[in-house]
């Protein structure tokens, strides 16, 4: 996998964060991230080439961006969105 990260295995981001940018962990090796309450969106390619294996979503998330999750073939369970990101209909994985 790319990027520096390459030993760390699980992410834990900060609860004020809103937004995840474009390609912000793309092709890096962790296996699992804890999204805090209060993320609102997921940019373009924001998880791209990684190797999670599973997520779950805030409620506070409206948008998730094209391609978000391309090439994350290591997904094991079923994925739950939140309410608001399904009346928005703003899902593009």
């Amino acid at each position: 996998m790319g990027g520096g990260w390459s030993n760390l295995k699980s992410v834990k981001l900060s609860a004020s964060l809103k937004e995840i940018s474009i390609l912000a962990f793309a092709a890096q090796a962790f296996s699992s991230i804890e999204l805090p309450q209060g993320l609102e969106v997921i940019g373009p390619g924001a998880f791209s080439g990684t190797l999670l294996r599973s997520i779950s979503f805030p409620d506070s998330l409206t948008t998730i961006e094209d391609g978000a999750f391309n090439y994350t073939y290591e997904l094991e369970s079923t994925i739950t969105l939140p309410l608001l990101l399904i009346n928005r209909q703003k899902i593009h994985i």
